[in-house]
């Protein structure tokens, strides 16, 4: 990476030094990111439209920062993850639409071989890197299989298949191969039983003691991380609130809402789970604490909630609405889509208690952060959709002016400043949703207003900028990059995704 600006260098610099001095070494990183979790859903960021207690979440938002025009890096969850790894869009790679299952398109995994992660940069960097959780871009088989285990005949209906692979099952392309040190966890929300220790199968698990056990394992390691001098990245993805769900046994009946807003709250519990586990370890301050989400609500779990109650209510008629005055949903170009939970909180790199920000991040910004954070570099052919948000974190103008959402389907959105325009693209449903939409997102941020056909200058201007982002193979200052397809951002990709895994032409 060059330096990405030479205006704000020094005070990038700085903030390197500041935070150094102030801890005496590198500072701790932790990222938590919960899985399909709306805006809304925190309730210090939703008062008056949130009926589920969060206050886990709100300790967070009242002793950090929160940046309220946060941004996934796509409005669903194989493409947003792969964006927070590597610092670049996923539809920059063969992967159009959809999400990862089964067959992926490098050997059965997102990410190719060679492609730097957040994880391979810190390690290069001497920190140690843990994984916990989901990681939904593609596992392959690593050597012999162990006997399938009969789930149902152990969990019942609190599996999400009857059977699932045996204990001793080996796997490639877990987080372990891609700059981990150490990974527990699982591939997609289908394999959620079916527990990964680096590279091995060590534990079907019932679905709803899932949460709880990812929980326990990142607190062990804090424990483990934080008995050394070296500093360490740890990464949690959670598998909740995300279809199924399914609260535990202590849980259910904690919430107003149902079992959705039970599996709300425990998530908020899990998080927590992880502060308290810093605090223990007398590492919280020292430590750069982010927690976020992958996309935004899922109305699946809507309909799952209001089906398994008695008066079969929805969210809205309950007073919950899970994206805030967002518009839209996971899936979708909307705000309601990637418009996420974005929480800061770290006192010793001089982020001030209970504060807020309104510039635009997005968590492909990860790797430019780590890299400016630790006054490191790295080549053009990384990160080459990432700028660091230390600037902002500090206060000051952010790098950031612009980000490309992309949806399920496959479309794109261009924001710029106050601007936002969307390529819905062609389908059955052209002769209702219009060709193309422009809102301004500081006076209209529930986009409710088309000023398309006011503001032809504007429409131009996001045309001309998203043709240059999509044809250089990088947003950020650098050498372009070479492009692993064509991309026309105007239509729906004409491709197909084989199994939701395997992109064809």
């Amino acid at each position: 990476m060059k330096k990405q600006v030479i205006v704000g260098l020094l005070t990038l610099c700085c903030v390197s030094v500041f935070a150094e001095a102030r801890s005496g070494q590198k500072p701790n990183i932790v990222i938590i990111l919960a899985d399909d979790m709306g805006y809304g859903e925190v309730q210090a960021l939703n008062p008056d439209r949130c009926i589920v207690p969060t206050p886990n979440l709100d300790r967070l938002v009242h002793e950090g920062m929160t940046f309220t025009d946060g941004h996934s890096g796509a409005s669903v969850c194989t493409p947003s993850r792969y964006a927070l790894m590597t610092g670049r869009y996923s539809w920059r790679t063969l992967r159009t639409e959809g999400v990862g299952r089964g067959p992926t398109i490098y050997g059965n995994c997102m990410i190719a071989p060679g492609r730097q992660t957040i994880g391979g940069f810190m390690k290069e960097q001497g920190y140690r890197t843990s994984y916990i959780g989901k990681w939904h871009l593609g596992f392959s088989s690593g050597g012999p299989k162990a006997a399938p285990f009969d789930a149902k005949a152990a969990f019942g209906t609190d599996t999400h298949r009857p059977t699932l692979p045996g204990v001793g099952t080996r796997h490639k392309n877990t987080p372990f191969f891609h700059g981990f040190d150490y990974f527990y966890g699982y591939n997609t929300s289908g394999d959620l039983n079916t527990h990964v220790e680096n590279d091995t199968i060590v534990k079907n698990c019932a679905s709803s003691l899932v949460l709880k056990t990812l929980a326990e394992q990142a607190v062990k390691q804090v424990d483990s991380l934080s008995a050394t001098d070296q500093p360490f990245l740890l990464y949690v993805a959670f598998n909740s609130p995300h279809l199924p769900v399914v609260p535990s046994a202590e849980w259910v009946g904690k919430s107003k809402l149902g079992i959705y807003g039970d599996f709300v709250m425990e998530t908020d519990w899990a998080v927590g789970e992880v502060i308290r586990a810093l605090k223990k370890n007398s590492i919280l301050d020292d430590t750069m604490v982010l927690f976020s989400a992958d996309n935004g609500f899922a109305p699946a779990g809507g309909n799952v909630n209001r089906d398994a109650r008695a008066d079969g209510k929805t969210f809205e008629e309950l007073g919950h609405y899970p994206g805030g005055i967002n518009r839209g949903h996971k899936a979708q170009l909307y705000e309601g889509g990637h418009r996420v939970p974005f929480i800061l909180r770290w006192p010793q790199g001089g982020v001030k208690a209970g504060t807020t920000s309104d510039q635009i991040v997005c968590l492909t910004d990860l790797m430019a952060t780590f890299a400016d954070l630790l006054d490191a570099d790295y080549p053009d052919n990384v990160g080459e959709d990432s700028l660091s948000m230390l600037p902002a974190i500090r206060g000051e103008k952010g790098l950031r002016d612009q980000v490309v959402h992309h949806s399920m389907k496959g479309n794109f959105a261009i924001r710029q400043g106050d601007w936002k325009l969307l390529f819905p693209g062609s389908g059955p449903k052209s002769d209702i949703i219009p060709p193309l939409e422009l809102y301004n997102m500081k006076e209209d941020q529930s986009e409710a207003t088309d000023l398309l056909g006011a503001k032809p200058e504007v429409v131009s201007g996001l045309i001309e900028l998203i043709d240059g982002i999509t044809k250089s193979g990088r947003s950020t200052p650098g050498e372009p990059q070479p492009l692993e397809r064509e991309i026309d951002y105007r239509t729906t990709p004409k491709v197909s995704i084989v199994g939701e895994g395997r992109a064809t032409r």
